[in-house]
């Protein structure tokens, strides 16, 4: 795999960027839990306040139902404020692509080796950044939508590193990629990608998957990138940096 060639990522003005939003969608995410709670409590009780068949009762329900799909909304912008475990051990990476949930709708190609050294990253943020990615790719698919997971070993360079955005640092590292068949993202958006951090082309979304994938990569010295995939599509490459001599958190 081939790194794109394109000039050097700020990546500290990024984290930074990305640490500030943090910070404020914590605050505001903990005062609008208090209140979507309040506002989901009372419609509970005016539910069971009322019969079935009266015509405000379908109203309630579907306002019950948007409060819980915007709590959903609100622990997403909270998952901005967390932060790696104090100690942890290295991963198997194949493990935790194994339990990536996978939309049954979806078709998906693995190319996988049948082993890889362990990445010195903890379970569950790993999960976190190839699900970010992997819904990603899913969502900017059609309904012909084909994913492909494939992984391999690579030394990166200093140079390789100042290309990606993260914090990836030169030796041996797992390269997981993550293709799709979408649209793909023209070159105005990716010129804005992590400079904008709620950037998105998508209706109804937030613009979050690509902010926690770069603060959890960032975190653990890790890294990745977007490029073009061929006919049409976008490859992610997420490059973990793999264990050495038995190196732990």
């Amino acid at each position: 795999m081939t790194i794109e060639t394109r000039p050097a990522q700020d990546n500290s003005a990024i984290a930074q960027r990305c640490h500030d939003l943090a910070v404020v969608a914590t605050r505001l995410s903990h005062d609008f839990r208090n209140v979507l709670s309040g506002n989901m409590g009372f419609t509970q009780l005016a539910l069971a306040s009322i019969s079935t068949w009266n015509p405000v009762y379908a109203h309630l329900e579907e306002i019950l139902n948007n409060s819980r799909q915007s709590l959903v909304q609100i622990e997403r912008l909270e998952l901005l404020a967390r932060r790696p475990p104090k100690f942890w051990r290295p991963v198997e990476t194949l493990e935790v692509l194994a339990r990536l949930p996978m939309p049954e709708t979806i078709r998906v190609k693995r190319e996988l080796p049948k082993n890889l050294p362990r990445v010195r990253m903890d379970r569950d943020s790993l999960a976190l950044v190839l699900q970010e990615l992997f819904t990603n790719a899913v969502e900017a698919c059609n309904d012909c939508a084909r994913v492909t997971l494939s992984a391999g070993q690579e030394q990166l360079t200093a140079k390789e590193c100042a290309n990606l955005f993260g914090s990836a640092l030169p030796g041996p590292h797992i390269v997981l990629s993550i293709v799709d068949n979408g649209v793909g993202i023209s070159p105005a958006v990716r010129r804005k990608l992590l400079v904008e951090p709620l950037l998105t082309t998508k209706a109804h979304h937030t613009g979050l998957g690509l902010t926690l994938a770069f603060l959890t990569l960032h975190a653990f010295q890790a890294g990745f990138c977007l490029a073009p995939a061929k006919p049409n599509g976008t490859e992610a490459r997420v490059y973990l940096p793999a264990e050495v001599n038995g190196s732990s958190g």
